[in-house]
């Protein structure tokens, strides 16, 4: 599991890097999006390298705002993802920066309600890992995501893109899949990235389609 870790580290800073790269593309609002968003998950992989690396506790406690960016790119991602695929339904890139406004509010509260707990990761071999007393991250990761399934399931036959439709029912079933086993049998990894791999994995698909749609209208 620990190269496992690892090699999710390096892929989702790679694959960011990468979006971040080929934003130029997208309509404004998108791109303005994608850049706080890739930034945001750079961020937060640094900070996981980081307690992974790390063989002391000290200053571990400052970590938990980027440590949990998670809870507001996530939504993000799966936002644009769906703006994206979904182009031609009545969604619209107002309604981004909304979802923006109401994660960053979310995770605000979170963190400020909620004392952060520092402790060795179950296999000490994986660094440390930054907890509340409530399993919140699982709760929240688990809601979103079932709303992500509900909204894939409701306009399954509306995408253009059917490639990209199943890397996200892929990442939204995987995402609950390892909320359900952090909550039954306790986490296998100090953060659940498999889900998150594939969600930056269609983030990406779906940011470079602009680049392919510009290419073929150069054409």
């Amino acid at each position: 599991m620990i190269y496992l870790y690892f090699i999710s580290l390096l892929l989702i800073i790679f694959l960011s890097f990468y979006t971040f790269y080929i934003r130029n593309n997208c309509p404004k609002t998108i791109k303005e999006i994608v850049t706080i968003v890739t930034i945001m998950i750079i961020l937060r992989m640094a900070t996981l390298m980081f307690t992974f690396v790390k063989k002391s506790i000290s200053y571990m406690g400052y970590f938990k705002y980027t440590y949990y960016l998670n809870f507001i790119y996530i939504p993000i991602i799966i936002s644009i993802v769906f703006f994206i695929l979904w182009r031609n339904s009545k969604l619209k890139s107002s309604r981004l920066v909304i979802v923006l406004i109401i994660s960053v509010f979310l995770y605000s509260i979170i963190l400020l309600l909620n004392k952060p707990i520092v402790e060795i990761f179950t296999d000490y071999k994986m660094g440390y890992v930054i907890n509340f007393n409530i399993p919140i991250t699982e709760f929240y990761y688990g809601f979103i995501n079932i709303i992500a399934f509900a909204f894939i399931m409701k306009f399954l036959l509306y995408a253009k893109d059917t490639n990209g439709v199943l890397i996200v029912v892929s990442a939204s079933l995987l995402s609950l899949a390892e909320v359900a086993l952090s909550l039954g049998f306790g986490a296998y990894m100090p953060q659940p990235l498999m889900g998150e791999v594939l969600w930056v994995v269609a983030l990406e698909r779906c940011v470079e389609s602009f680049r392919w749609n510009s290419r073929v209208d150069k054409k």
